[in-house]
């Protein structure tokens, strides 16, 4: 390790045996007033550069803490102690000398050394800083560098502080290295360097709050490791000084963008959907234990989840949904015992799902795994979550086998989604029994048989959904006493047969109807026979040729319209293909 010391010279005067400085009278003087030290760190442990001195320029003062500097003994030469070397004023360069043991700091220097990284071409915010300010943030400077190390100088005040967050902070919560590569930029060096600082300038957290030591550090370095430079929602008080809400502000850590605590300034909420996070999830984030809402979906977060996230024993809710997390399914997932919300869909989950799903989640009203890479079958087992609401496990399409007769005891089910999957069998008569769904989406499986009369039992249904199945037979006429009906979908059941039933045209709230590719029916749509009056103002129909369509400006994507509008208005038109198109999705 090398180490530069930098030794303010001065022509005139000497030191006295007993270290005492005096003039050429040998009157005695007292020192200059010593800058605070100055810690530069550098990427790598090279030796100092060169630095030019100059007859009317002082060299910057650097200061090892417990080793005096020495005092000129005449002009041209310096007291030296052991380990030291003399040098001459006029020679222009620093000394470079080997420390005999090694620091537990990195070494300083007069400047920042020359191989540090440029700043970045373009970024303005490392042009507002010269390379020998003290104490900037370590965000900022990072950036600066290509996240290759830390630019900047280090006060002693703040390296006093991270000594303190050391000591005070959990071992598993530091950086594993130490010294001289406590420069790289990790995301846990640039929140400890940052709560350094900030501790430093602000006083917001007591430093015998341990706990609140630890959730400001925690949120800094979340914001580290999930690039929240790139993040949409907020900017951090470099840029956003006058914001309140800005991420590593001087503000309390509470009032953070999409950050809630409780009375006791306890982190129990972490709202950071469509944010543009990016990065895994951290083990770290499982010593949030007063956690009870966490939502980060719709983000590009990566990975597995560490087996530490199961330690958030307090969760209620849980969305990590559409993100790039894989791995198992986590069985591990029903130790949170309290989540009553739980969306892992669009991600890259595989396995099956476990029956301790249905043991241990007993409390979940929303079950969300739609869009992943799951196999295996439907567990009977889920049918013991009877507080559920909601349940998708649709475009999981390797999930086979039946539906289970179970998940009649889901009274409280509203809507169930079961598409794009590769069930087979009938629809069973138990389905039919859940009264308070509005929403069932049973398309793109392998159903087989007639559709039960049953099914005009479910009157809260808004959406029904059976497309693309082998279902044959005619469509029940107990259909007519879904009249709230707003999407329906037949289409792509070739074996679907005859006209189809006058009693539809009580669905006056429909949006979308679909009886596509289906040879076999015949007749009119049975909205076509109403009365102009009492035709749906708007409708998409996806209708086939057999089917007289006579109402509707064509016999593809039609759009039946009052008598007030017989010419078809087209802007209202395609915001109700629109509206359609998202209720499909």
């Amino acid at each position: 390790l090398i180490v530069t010391l930098s030794v303010t010279l001065t022509k005139k005067g000497a030191k006295r045996d007993d270290n005492t400085a005096t003039d050429n009278n040998d009157n005695v003087v007292s020192d200059p007033p010593t800058e605070p030290p100055l810690i530069v760190f550098s990427p790598h442990p090279t030796p100092a550069p060169t630095i030019e001195t100059h007859q009317d320029t002082t060299p910057p003062t650097t200061i090892v803490p417990n080793e005096p500097t020495s005092a000129p003994n005449d002009e041209n030469t310096t007291t030296v102690g052991e380990g030291e070397v003399a040098v001459d004023p006029n020679d222009g360069e620093t000394p470079v000398v080997e420390s005999p043991s090694m620091p537990t700091v990195p070494s300083p220097a007069g400047l920042p050394p020359t191989d540090s990284p440029p700043p970045p071409e373009g970024d303005n915010e490392c042009l507002t800083y010269t390379p020998t300010t003290r104490d900037v943030d370590p965000f900022l400077q990072c950036a600066c560098s290509n996240e290759v190390a830390f630019t900047q100088a280090w006060s002693q005040d703040v390296l006093d502080k991270l000594d303190i967050l050391r000591d005070m902070l959990p071992a598993e919560m530091l950086p594993p290295d130490q010294g001289l590569s406590s420069n790289k930029c990790t995301a846990q060096n640039k929140a400890l360097y940052w709560f350094a600082l900030d501790l430093v300038d602000n006083a917001f957290v007591e430093l015998t709050n341990v706990e609140r030591l630890k959730q400001r550090f925690m949120l800094a370095f979340l914001y580290g490791i999930w690039n929240g430079k790139e993040w949409t929602k907020m900017e951090t008080s470099s840029a956003a000084a006058d914001d309140s809400t800005a991420w590593l502000g001087t503000n309390s850590e509470c009032n953070w963008f999409g950050v809630e605590c409780n009375d006791l300034s306890r982190l129990t909420s972490l709202h950071m959907a469509n944010h543009n996070l990016e990065g895994t999830i951290p083990s770290l984030l499982g010593e949030l234990t007063e956690l009870n809402h966490l939502d980060l979906s719709n983000n590009a977060m990566s990975g597995e989840l560490p087996s530490e996230f199961f330690f958030l024993a307090n969760l209620v809710v849980c969305d990590l949904g559409t993100n790039l997390l894989n791995g198992t399914l986590p069985i591990e997932m029903t130790i949170l015992t309290n989540l009553n919300r739980l969306n892992l869909k669009e991600n890259y989950f595989t396995g099956h799902i476990s029956r301790e799903y249905g043991d241990y989640l007993t409390n979940l009203v929303h079950l969300d795994l739609q869009g992943n890479a799951l196999t295996g079958e439907i567990p009977q087992k889920l049918s013991s979550l009877t507080k559920l609401t909601a349940l998708s496990l649709a475009d999981n399409a390797n999930i086979t086998g039946t539906l289970p007769n179970e998940l009649e005891l889901l009274q409280q089910l509203e809507i169930l989604r079961l598409y794009n999957m590769n069930l087979e069998g009938t629809l069973p008569e138990s389905l039919f029994l859940l009264s308070s769904l509005k929403e069932l989406r049973l398309g793109e499986n392998e159903f087989v048989g007639t559709i039960p009369p049953a099914l005009g039992a479910l009157t809260q249904l808004t959406y029904l959904s059976v497309e693309s199945n082998a279902l044959h037979g005619s469509i029940p006429t107990e259909l007519g006493s879904l009249s709230k009906m707003e999407l329906l979908t037949f289409a792509y059941n070739t074996g679907l047969f005859g006209e189809i039933p006058t009693e539809l045209a009580s669905m006056t709230d429909l949006v979308s109807a679909h009886f596509a590719h289906m040879p076999l029916l015949t007749g009119t749509v049975p909205f076509c026979a109403l009365p102009d009056e009492n035709i749906p103002q708007y409708l998409v129909l996806d209708c086939t040729p057999e089917v007289d369509c006579d109402c509707c400006s064509s016999q593809e994507v039609n759009i039946c319209s009052t008598h007030e509008a017989t010419s078809v208005d087209r802007g209202d038109g395609g915001e109700v293909r629109r509206r359609a198109q998202a209720m499909l999705r």
